[in-house]
């Protein structure tokens, strides 16, 4: 096989070679297609990764107000800070709730707003336990400070152990797919 800047990839003759790829081509979509289905493909009921992305730092600086901030948080600000913080996750993680909600197959006919008003629920009752998932990890941060001779405080553990931040962006995925799921 070999590649010529004008024709392409080429194996004997290279005609062949390419009617293979373009019939392997849409074997593949076809098989898409019936395993997820038409909907599922669509943009519209795909899950934005980088939303989840930008909600799990979001979340993050909610839970430890100043530390993961590239300005520095005067404690004054604090509340406004995370009321508008939580007003940006509430509404990223309700509509992208909403999508995996669509993708359900109990939920194909399902009108956006009884998907939206599921995913709101789902919304208030995860940040219901937001002061849990806060108290969780500070038990952790603790444990990790207590165990470590070469921490000199929790402030250090919160930043620099790459475990905890492994149970930060765990914890919080954990209790949506429990709240989606059930």
């Amino acid at each position: 096989m070999c590649y010529d800047n004008q024709k392409g990839w080429k194996k004997n003759g290279g005609a062949d070679f390419e009617r293979k790829i373009r019939e392997n081509d849409r074997s593949h979509i076809r098989k898409l297609q019936r395993v997820s289905g038409d909907s599922s493909m669509d943009t519209e009921n795909i899950v934005n990764k980088n939303v989840l992305i930008q909600v799990l730092e979001e979340l993050r600086r909610i839970l430890f107000p100043g530390f993961f901030d590239t300005n520095r948080v005067r404690s004054e600000y604090i509340k406004y800070l995370v009321g508008d913080r939580m007003e940006f996750v509430q509404y990223h993680l309700r509509k992208q709730i909403a999508r995996v909600l669509g993708n359900d197959e109990t939920c194909d006919q399902c009108p956006k707003s009884d998907l939206s008003n599921k995913a709101e629920q789902i919304v208030e009752e995860f940040f219901s336990k937001i002061p849990m998932i806060r108290e969780y990890l500070y038990t952790d941060v603790q444990a990790a400070y207590d165990g470590d001779p070469a921490a000199y405080s929790t402030d250090e553990v919160i930043f620099l152990i790459p475990v905890f931040l492994l149970l930060q962006f765990t914890a919080l995925p954990m209790n949506w797919c429990f709240l989606v799921c059930h």
